[in-house]
C-alpha cells in the first residue's frame, strides 16, 4: 500500500492535497475493520498519537486538523502486521522516517523536535509537564517494551526505570545513592549503544548528576516540581482577560484571600472554615467500650456471611486491640515485660504475642475492665 501520502500531513498546505485526501479515505476503510462495537478506531493524529479512540469521522477531521504522526509508518494499531528488523536502520544508513518503527521511530521523533510546527512543539511541550511521564518511565514503559524490542533495549529501559524509582523513593541512604551514581554510567553506556548521537543532549547527561545532587539536597519528593506545577495550573484557571492574564491572575487571587478572611468572621453560612467533611460520618454514638462506638458508613456491599482467613482475623483482632484507648494501659504494661534483643521491632513482636498476654490476662482478673473489653471482642 502507497503511503507517500503520510509524508504530506506535516505541512498545512500538504493536507489540502488530494493526495493526502485519498490516502485519508484509504487509511479509514483499511482500519475500518478493526474498529470496536461502537465502529471507533485508536487515532493516528499528532495530537492522539494512538492513545485515544474516536469515530470514523471524528479520526477524519483529526487527520485534517493536525495530520498523522509522521514515524506511524506501520499501521499495527489498525490490523497491519508489525515488521521487524534485526539491522538498525543507522547501520545500513536508510534512516529515513517512512522507514522507521517502534523504538527508532520514537528516537526519530525526539531528534525531529525542533522542525515541529508550534502548535505541536506546544503539545509536546505540555505532555513532558505531566505526572503520568514519571510513571511511565518508572512502570509501564519498562514492562510495555518487553516482547516488541530486542533484548538489549528492553534491559537497559527496566534499569533506567528501576534508577528513577530508586532515586524517588521515599527512603534513601548515602550508600545507595553512591551506587546510583555508578549505576547510572552503566546505563548511559548502554543507552549510547542503542540510541544515535543527537539523542543525547543536555536532559539526557543530567542523570548522571541526580544521584550527587540528593546526596546533598536530600530526598528528591522534597524538591520536586510537581506541587508547583498543580498551583500553577489553579492560577491558570484565574485568567479571565486573555489580553492581561497577569492582572487577571493578581486580582482574582486578591478576592479570594479577601473572601476566605472574611469567611472567618461569618455565622449561619457555610464557608471554607465550617463546611462538613464529605466524608464525615453522621449518627449517635452507641454506649460500650469506644472502639464500638463509632458510627460509620459501610462502603460497598455488607456481607454478613463472608469468609475470612485466619491471618486476616489475626490483623483485625490486632487492630482492635491496638487502637482501643482502653487497652492502652495494658499495652504499655506489656510493652515493659517485653525483652526484646536489639534490632527486632517490638510493635511486630508485641502484635504477635499480646493477645495471647492479654487472654491469660483475663483469667486472672475476670471482674477487670480487660475481661470485659476482651468477652466484647470475642
Amino acid at each position: 500500500m502507497d503511503k507517500s501520502w503520510m509524508k504530506l500531513g506535516s505541512t498545512a498546505h500538504g493536507r489540502t492535497s488530494q493526495l493526502y485526501f485519498d490516502g485519508v479515505n484509504s487509511f479509514l476503510e483499511y482500519a475500518a475493520a478493526v474498529g470496536d462495537r461502537q465502529g471507533n478506531i485508536l487515532c493516528p493524529c499528532r495530537k492522539c498519537v494512538n492513545c485515544r479512540r474516536q469515530n470514523l469521522q471524528e479520526v477524519h477531521l483529526h487527520l485534517f486538523q493536525y495530520g498523522i504522526v509522521q514515524s506511524y509508518t506501520t499501521w499495527h494499531e489498525h490490523g497491519e502486521p508489525r515488521v521487524s528488523d534485526t539491522v538498525h536502520p543507522c547501520e545500513t544508513g536508510n534512516y529515513e522516517v517512512g522507514n522507521l518503527d517502534g523504538i527508532d521511530a520514537l528516537v526519530e521523533d525526539r531528534i525531529r523536535a525542533d522542525s515541529m510546527d508550534t502548535t505541536q512543539r506546544e503539545e509536546v511541550r505540555n505532555f513532558d509537564k505531566f505526572h503520568d511521564c514519571h510513571v511511565l518511565i518508572q512502570r509501564i514503559l519498562p514492562i510495555g517494551m518487553c516482547g516488541f524490542v530486542d533484548k538489549e533495549i528492553s534491559i537497559a529501559l527496566f534499569e533506567l526505570g528501576t534508577f528513577f524509582q530508586d532515586l524517588c523513593s521515599r527512603t534513601v541512604t548515602r550508600s545507595k545513592l553512591e551506587q546510583l551514581e555508578e549505576r547510572a554510567i552503566h546505563i548511559l553506556c548502554k543507552l549510547e549503544k542503542i540510541f544515535p548521537p543527537a539523542f543525547f543532549d543536555v536532559m539526557v547527561h543530567l542523570i548522571i548528576h541526580l544521584p550527587r545532587e540528593a546526596i546533598l539536597e536530600g530526598p528528591v519528593h522534597y524538591r520536586w516540581m510537581y506541587p508547583i506545577e498543580r498551583f500553577l495550573g489553579t492560577l491558570k484557571n484565574f485568567v479571565s482577560n486573555r489580553a492581561q492574564p497577569e492582572g487577571s491572575i493578581v486580582e482574582a487571587y486578591i478576592v479570594k484571600e479577601c473572601l476566605t478572611f472574611c469567611a472567618m468572621y461569618l455565622d449561619g453560612i457555610e464557608t471554607v472554615h465550617n463546611q462538613h467533611e464529605r466524608n464525615e460520618d453522621l449518627g449517635d454514638r452507641r454506649k460500650g467500650l469506644t472502639v464500638f462506638t463509632e458510627t460509620a458508613r459501610p462502603i460497598g456491599q455488607v456481607t454478613r456471611d463472608g469468609e475470612m482467613s485466619q491471618e486476616l482475623r489475626h490483623k483485625a483482632h490486632w487492630f482492635l486491640l491496638y487502637n482501643s484507648p482502653e487497652v492502652e494501659k495494658y499495652l504499655e504494661e506489656h510493652k515493659n515485660q517485653l525483652q526484646v534483643s536489639s534490632g527486632h521491632d517490638i510493635t511486630r513482636t508485641q502484635q504477635e504475642e499480646f493477645p495471647k498476654w492479654f487472654k491469660e490476662r483475663v483469667r486472672y482478673f475476670p471482674i477487670s475492665l480487660c475481661a470485659k473489653y476482651y468477652q466484647a471482642v470475642l
